[in-house]
């Protein structure tokens, strides 16, 4: 009866941050997208998009599988890259069902607040567990209720992952979301205008600034269209529609300098394609990805063989696979970790990553 209760609050919390008309929505846009370096109509978007999949089958799916129900305290680490990590460290608290800290990024505290201000205001007896604060100033209070967690679930660069780490009592769970990445794969039976627009969504939306977003592009050689008339089909004719219905936000220190040395690198390596905020790169070479945003590489395959020793160098930290077309080669699909979510393309965005 109260697993009830919590999951039918919770879905109220998800409706009243649907509601267009909602003041603390309408507050987070007004004043969290900045901090995320989003525009408010990719942060409003960004809400849809996380607040839609809080639905009582989802979340009555993660108390049944929770896997953690023996644990007393536990201890999170958000990141600040997009709101969704921040609105899913919410949820898993609200799943553990224990007492527990959350450290928010202190550059992007305007929306956790506000949600758990709709914690205290609809699942009051859930927002209790939370105990929510930037540890902007005393870190070592933060270190010692690290030190008693026997959870620990931490986002963030590699870098942080390791020091963190070495806070974390040795007989705790420690579960390290450090350095991920996601790509696109377009295959010949997808040639079409579909994969272009979805494609273009799971680019834009977040800015690429998610794990969840790709970064690069792999077209399969043999379709309608070669694979450097669909980077060119893409740059030209989808790409700036969807740029203009969701405008890039700002940048971070060094972005924007950043962005024009890569456009000149990959000019020497293929064709170069951009507007004013986006970037996407068409080369035949198969070259890292960069974490710049809205900044696409593309690049041709010629079968599944091909693309597994393509994907080889980034196997072990691909977190998510957006697909057009039919994934039927043996040893692709059994080459892909267990771990990452392979979903249709368009649908990137909208995964929820639990515990």
């Amino acid at each position: 009866m109260i697993m009830k209760q919590h999951i039918q609050s919770l879905v109220t919390i998800a409706h009243h941050w649907l509601d267009k008309k909602n003041d603390l929505r309408l507050q987070a846009i007004h004043e969290g997208a900045s901090q995320f370096c989003l525009s408010k109509a990719n942060f409003e978007l960004a809400l849809d998009w996380i607040f839609s999949q809080w639905t009582d089958t989802t979340i009555a799916g993660f108390y049944a599988k929770n896997p953690y129900k023996h644990i007393q305290y536990a201890a999170q680490i958000l990141a600040g890259n997009t709101p969704a990590i921040i609105a899913q460290g919410f949820l898993q608290g609200a799943i553990l069902q224990v007492p527990q800290c959350i450290k928010l990024p202190s550059q992007q505290s305007c929306f956790a607040e506000l949600l758990y201000q709709s914690f205290l205001i609809h699942a009051n007896e859930l927002a209790h567990l939370f105990e929510i604060n930037t540890w902007q100033h005393d870190l070592s209070v933060f270190y010692s209720k690290l030190k008693k967690a026997d959870l620990v679930i931490a986002y963030g660069h590699d870098e942080t992952m390791t020091e963190l780490k070495q806070a974390v009592s040795p007989n705790a769970v420690y579960l390290a979301h450090g350095h991920a990445e996601s790509i696109a794969i377009i295959f010949k039976d997808a040639m079409n205008d579909l994969s272009l627009k979805n494609l273009a969504y799971d680019m834009l939306s977040y800015d690429q600034r998610g794990c969840l977003s790709p970064r690069l592009t792999y077209i399969e050689e043999g379709g309608a269209w070669s694979p450097e008339e669909f980077a060119r089909k893409f740059a030209e004719d989808v790409l700036p529609t969807i740029a203009e219905q969701l405008p890039r936000g700002g940048l971070f220190l060094g972005e924007s300098e950043e962005i024009l040395h890569q456009r000149i690198v990959h000019g020497f390596r293929g064709r170069v394609f951009n507007g004013h905020d986006w970037t996407v790169c068409y080369t035949e070479r198969h070259v890292v990805t960069t974490a710049l945003p809205r900044f696409m590489i593309m690049s041709p395959f010629a079968n599944g063989s091909a693309l597994k020793d393509y994907l080889n160098p980034v196997r072990s930290s691909l977190v998510s696979i957006g697909v057009a077309g039919v994934l039927q080669d043996s040893e692709l699909l059994t080459f892909i970790p267990e771990k990452t979510r392979v979903c249709a393309l368009g649908e990137m965005q909208k995964q929820l990553l639990f515990l």
